[in-house]
């Protein structure tokens, strides 16, 4: 099975360390898996030979371009997140139609592949990881329920999250699993 990793993060926030514990221990304690991290912008390439040595690899999504994105502030950041969705669109699209991975684990910038999967068919189930303790505005409520139907399962870090997302009416209760932060070494 081909388990892949969406988490283009910007800065060095939990969601590394969740998203690297996840899948090292995808690849370390099941080894039928071929586990992946998407390198969206680059993002991933500090933490490559780690990985590579942990049963992971790192996929190159694009090109790197990390350096380049403006990483703090609120408006800063966002213009990150378009040029990210942007420049990430069809590269995205096109390894989903190629490789046809058995799952997408979507973690930060979600906003593309669920885009994706409400404009094309894909035999890939994908996995919405809902992080940290999300806005609900507008654009990501209207998103989040037309993709709900399409998505496998939604995964949230605490028992509160996952109480409020079943209070929000918006996803099936039934797909959304309380799935604890990987961020503990032993």
């Amino acid at each position: 099975k081909k388990i892949y990793y969406w988490s283009p993060c910007l800065t060095n926030v939990g969601t590394v360390k969740s998203t690297v514990n996840s899948a090292i221990s995808l690849a370390k304690y099941n080894l039928i898996y071929d586990v992946r991290i998407l390198n969206v912008f680059g993002e991933w390439t500090i933490h490559e030979k780690y990985l590579e040595k942990n049963g992971v690899r790192v996929q190159n999504l694009t090109f790197n371009y990390d350096k380049f994105l403006p990483k703090f502030g609120y408006i800063k950041s966002r213009l990150s997140y378009l040029i990210i969705f942007f420049l990430s669109f069809f590269p995205l699209l096109f390894l989903l139609k190629r490789d046809k991975p058995d799952f997408l684990v979507a973690h930060l910038i979600t906003s593309l592949p669920l885009t994706l999967i409400n404009l094309f068919n894909f035999k890939t189930k994908f996995i919405l990881r809902i992080s940290g303790y999300p806005k609900l505005h507008y654009l990501r409520k209207k998103l989040w329920e037309i993709s709900k139907e399409k998505l496998e399962k939604i995964t949230c870090p605490s028992l509160e999250l996952k109480k409020d997302l079943e209070g929000s009416n918006i996803f099936d209760r039934n797909n959304i699993r309380f799935l604890p932060d990987a961020i503990i070494n032993i």
